[in-house]
């Protein structure tokens, strides 16, 4: 581990230190050979996770990063070198208070002092559709706060590198995020979604790889200046999914491209609300129609620290109990 207290090394503020994508942030910087010294910024600093982190030497701030509390969260990046920023747009649904709360990390991570900017984002299917796809919000608004921190960076000298986050594994083996396998009622389970079974995806699984990606954008000349990334473990269409699936669980595991509307109206009946059935199914047509990255490609992984972790690999590895019942 090289976390160290030496003033003279690096100071990387990182938001969500006890959450996946910065949890995994931390532990990468902490396996690098270079030394950092590292503040994680929580809510809860009682939380065990947040003990743990203090145990390993890593600083850890207790602030409630929202618009409310601006003074507060600019204070928390005072004396940072680098600072990783996130949202969750999940936590309260609402667009505008994400990009809200996006635009005050961006600017309390300059007025900090920082040199570097992370930002995990997402694009734009409005943008890459002219208007036509657009109600994925929990898309949108990353990619407003991107464009903002670029409008605000650019010619100011802080490197700003957008790393944005691949498509969770974990949905797959978590019952609410609608995507993994539901039962048939034969014995068999299925996959029914409103894009093409060819449709390639990049897969990840966050916890144990987004934090590779995050050190590239530190360490990786390339990246001095800034510039993007786009994470992925390995990219895989839905059949390999599947199929995959299948051979590791012995479970009979098929994917079913179904028709958009089809999709929302039986996320409608299940419980969802209209407007969330409407950004399910607009971001998987999306997904189909001009790919996870709007037509960008998966960065390379032959830089990474290590090896990203394999689907098969990540399905050996959990209890799919709760799905295969």
């Amino acid at each position: 581990m090289t976390i160290v207290q030496d003033t003279t090394a690096p100071l990387v503020v990182v938001v969500g230190a006890t959450g996946i994508q910065g949890g995994s942030v931390i532990r990468t910087l902490a396996a690098s050979d270079k030394p950092y010294r590292i503040r994680g910024l929580t809510r809860d600093a009682s939380k065990p996770a947040a003990k743990s982190l203090v145990q390993e030497g890593i600083e850890v701030h207790t602030v409630n990063l929202v618009v409310e509390n601006a003074s507060a969260v600019k204070a928390a990046f005072q004396g940072a070198d680098i600072a990783f920023l996130v949202t969750n747009f999940w936590e309260h649904l609402d667009m505008a208070r994400e990009v809200a709360e996006g635009k005050l990390l961006v600017d309390a991570a300059v007025e900090g002092g920082a040199k570097r900017v992370i930002w995990s984002g997402l694009e734009s299917f409005s943008d890459a559709t002219n208007g036509r796809l657009t109600h994925v919000d929990h898309f949108e608004g990353k990619a407003d706060i991107t464009k903002y921190a670029k409008a605000k960076l650019a010619g100011t000298g802080v490197a700003f590198n957008l790393v944005d986050a691949g498509l969770y594994m974990s949905n797959m083996v978590n019952p609410g995020a609608m995507v993994g396998p539901r039962a048939k009622g034969d014995g068999t389970y299925v996959i029914a979604l409103p894009c093409a079974k060819e449709t390639k995806l990049p897969w990840i699984d966050m916890a144990a790889d987004y934090g590779s990606f995050v050190r590239l954008a530190i360490e990786d000349a390339e990246y001095a200046r800034g510039g993007d990334i786009f994470t992925s473990s390995e990219e895989l269409s839905w059949t390999e999914i599947v199929n995959q699936l299948s051979e590791v669980t012995g479970k009979t595991v098929v994917f079913e491209s179904v028709e958009p509307e089809a999709y929302k109206e039986r996320l409608v009946a299940l419980g969802t609300s209209e407007r969330l059935a409407l950004e399910f199914r607009d971001n998987f047509v999306g997904f189909g129609e001009v790919g996870y990255y709007a037509g960008r490609q998966s960065t390379a992984y032959d830089k990474l620290a290590k090896k990203p972790r394999a689907w098969k690999d990540f399905v050996v590895a959990h209890d799919w109990s709760s799905i295969f019942v």
